[in-house]
């Protein structure tokens, strides 16, 4: 497992979504294994250099500002890619999760 910070400095970051992590199929809600807060799935769209990109970022509910609404421009806090590589019976994967401390309306 690889932990890369990204540079959000450049980008131009807007909200598309906000809805809170849920574990299935029970249904129970997702929550940070060091703080026991509830998580939350924010999906953005990532701009930098006339490219856009939607990532989806979990964000602890501490994390999150005042004034999310879907299509403001928002800033975030240690944003964070974390690169996995595993194994099924199958096949081999790699996946890539974003991972931020803060999300809050500029």
């Amino acid at each position: 497992m690889k932990i890369i910070p990204v540079d959000t400095s450049a980008a131009l970051i807007t909200l598309c979504s906000l809805r809170r992590e849920v574990v299935a199929p029970w249904g129970e809600v997702a929550t940070d294994s060091a703080t026991g807060a509830a998580l939350f799935r924010a999906e953005l769209i990532f701009i930098h250099h006339d490219q856009a990109d939607v990532i989806s970022v979990t964000v602890p509910e501490i994390g999150l500002g005042r004034g999310l609404t879907s299509g403001s421009i928002v800033t975030v806090a240690d944003l964070t890619a974390t690169l996995t590589d595993g194994c099924t019976a199958r096949h081999s994967y790699r996946e890539l999760t974003f991972r931020a401390s803060r999300v809050s309306a500029t």
